[in-house]
């Protein structure tokens, strides 16, 4: 299934004149971590939030200029509920909320998307890191080309995002409704390829080939899987074998699918464990068109795209990948 929109932790400001009491007082409660924003941003979701120390919040307060930073093991109402329990205790004065994050995949020319939600909710665009200093109640848009199942650095987003002052709910429900409106106009309405793999095996482990190609479409967010079957394959004059067919409807070219295929194909040690054949429009895409001028044997390709796939998993999904290919003949 692929995910195109989802939320992102939020971060709040707080005044206290001793940073040092509110670690001791309040902090003690919670798991939490001292860094700077990027590094708590980049290890949040929504179920942490960022927390900032200043003797004086203003209009507008940059991250650079906070006394501490933290990254806390809580929602954002937990915490609020929290401190007003400590609000007659003198830890801190105030509390600024700032925005809430959204973060939205999107790939292509992702300026076209902006540019449309941008009109569509009157939305003021600048950097990330700007906006979040600058705005206060509110959404934050942020755009990203990266899967969302795992956590968005700020490196990972688009150099523009939006800021709007609808709630949060309501700018999900549009996007939920919107996202794949929004990715078709990046890729400018082109059609979305309809592929078919076809999976051999002369050990017979159709099942497990299956649940690797389907565990790493959907780890990788590449497409989704409209329907599959068993069927033979001529695999000469006088033979026909069979095959495990599957169907692939993906936003990306046909040439990408083949690279992650190959890599299927293989092992981590350069082990061939199955064949996967790809057509695209009964036109089958060949091994040979991934050859670059440094590696131009199939094995070394298929030991290189394994590594690739690899990389682009999470630890937790590259250790459930491992045991699935541990399984292979």
């Amino acid at each position: 299934m692929i995910s195109l929109v989802r939320q992102g932790c939020q971060s709040m400001i707080i005044e206290t004149d001793d940073p040092v009491r509110f670690e001791k007082e309040v902090l003690r409660a919670f798991d939490y971590a001292n860094s700077d924003f990027k590094t708590a941003f980049d290890t949040s979701d929504v179920t942490s939030i960022i927390v900032m120390l200043t003797r004086r919040i203003k209009a507008n307060n940059s991250s650079k200029e906070m006394e501490r930073i933290y990254s806390v093991g809580s929602d954002a109402a937990s915490f609020l509920c929290f401190l007003l329990n400590l609000e007659n205790e003198g830890v801190f004065r105030s509390v600024r909320l700032s925005p809430k994050v959204i973060l939205l995949r999107l790939m292509g020319d992702v300026d076209r998307a902006i540019d449309r939600i941008e009109s569509h909710f009157g939305a003021a665009r600048g950097s990330f890191e700007t906006l979040l200093d600058e705005k206060g109640a509110g959404t934050l848009i942020a755009f990203t080309e990266k899967s969302l199942q795992k956590s968005i650095s700020i490196s990972d987003m688009h150099p523009v995002s939006l800021f709007t002052e609808s709630s949060s709910p309501s700018i999900l429900g549009h996007l939920g409704i919107h996202s794949l409106e929004y990715l078709n106009l990046c890729l400018h309405n082109r059609d979305w390829n309809e592929l078919d793999i076809k999976i051999y095996d002369s050990y017979g482990n159709f099942e497990l080939h299956y649940r690797r190609l389907l565990f790493i479409v959907e780890a990788l967010e590449t497409g989704l899987i409209l329907g599959e079957s068993w069927g033979r394959d001529a695999a000469s004059v006088f033979q026909s074998v069979g095959i495990y067919r599957v169907r692939l409807f993906t936003f990306l070219p046909p040439l990408e699918i083949k690279k992650i295929l190959t890599g299927l194909e293989y092992l981590e040690n350069g082990k061939r464990i199955v064949d996967m054949d790809l057509y695209a429009q009964k036109n089958k895409i060949r091994w040979t068109e991934l050859r670059t001028p440094e590696v131009k044997e199939k094995a070394e390709l298929g030991k290189m795209y394994h590594g690739l796939l690899l990389d682009r998993l999470s630890e937790k999904q590259a250790a459930r990948f491992a045991s699935l290919n541990a399984q292979a003949k």
